[in-house]
């Protein structure tokens, strides 16, 4: 089968996150959720602990600063860099993610989590134009905190519950306008797509855990794979390390031998 990118992670966090300073913490969560598959799932007060911002608000460089203690780079861009909204569909239609500040009071009151909130607000973007129970949507995945399914009792309305497809359009302004700069710049943390390769032609086995035990679940022939960690397992040509990877075929998360890859990102 020819591989290709599908995300895997599609949770809506909630707990904590429904907290209106929490915006930047909440989506540093989820994109830590996407970059791992899944995986790693760390509480709102250790991530703002690993900020190092207790309280309060945060930055986009706060986020990275989170990151950056874990090890993983990501690239920032303020309005002060050249890094427009078009750049971010490219990064999007590419299989890339990203956390971005935007101005909530743009957004239609149909995608808004909270009509009274109109401030600066942080949401992870995700997959460009996505299909969703096999119907395909024009526009961007968003995880936005507040997007918990809340009902405002004074009105009877339910918030969205996430994440939910805003049109590019509505990212785009929500983005643009947030200081009512003359430019286009936006500001956004961009992570890294991460990906496996086959090291030679040869097939290689998909397995369902970092063992050789278990049947394989597919056979990878060609084309690259998304990857969200390294596990110890089985050794293979005297090497322990797995990838966990994202097998579209079955769209479930797998293992491949690190012997039989090579490794590559980029954003």
């Amino acid at each position: 089968m020819q591989a290709h990118f599908r995300p895997v992670f599609r949770k809506q966090l909630t707990g904590a996150a429904t907290q209106k300073d929490d915006c930047g913490p909440a989506a540093a969560r989820h994109a830590l959720g996407r970059l791992s598959l899944g995986n790693h799932d760390v509480p709102i007060v250790k991530i703002r602990s690993r900020m190092k911002l207790p309280t309060g608000q945060a930055s986009i460089n706060n986020v990275s600063a989170f990151f950056a203690a874990q090890g993983l780079h990501i690239q920032v861009f303020t309005r002060s860099d050249h890094f427009s909204a078009a750049d971010l569909r490219t990064h999007l239609a590419n299989g890339g993610f990203a956390v971005c500040l935007g101005d909530y009071e743009t957004v239609p009151p149909n995608l808004k989590g909270d009509l009274e909130f109109e401030e600066n607000h942080f949401v992870m973007v995700n997959e460009l134009n996505p299909t969703i129970n096999g119907q395909v949507f024009d526009g961007v995945l968003v995880y936005d905190s507040l997007d918990d399914g809340r009902k405002d009792p004074p009105t009877g309305r339910r918030a969205p519950r996430g994440p939910i497809v805003w049109p590019f359009a509505v990212l785009e302004t929500y983005l643009v306008n947030l200081s009512n700069a003359p430019d286009n710049d936006i500001t956004v943390a961009v992570f890294p797509r991460r990906r496996v390769r086959r090291l030679d032609q040869n097939p290689v086995n998909v397995q369902p855990s970092p063992s050789t035990a278990p049947a394989p679940i597919g056979t990878w022939l060609s084309g690259e794979l998304e990857h969200g960690g390294t596990f110890f397992g089985d050794p293979v040509n005297g090497d322990k390390r797995w990838f966990q990877v994202w097998w579209p075929e079955g769209a479930v998360r797998a293992f491949v031998p690190a012997a039989a890859v090579l490794e590559s990102t980029s954003f």
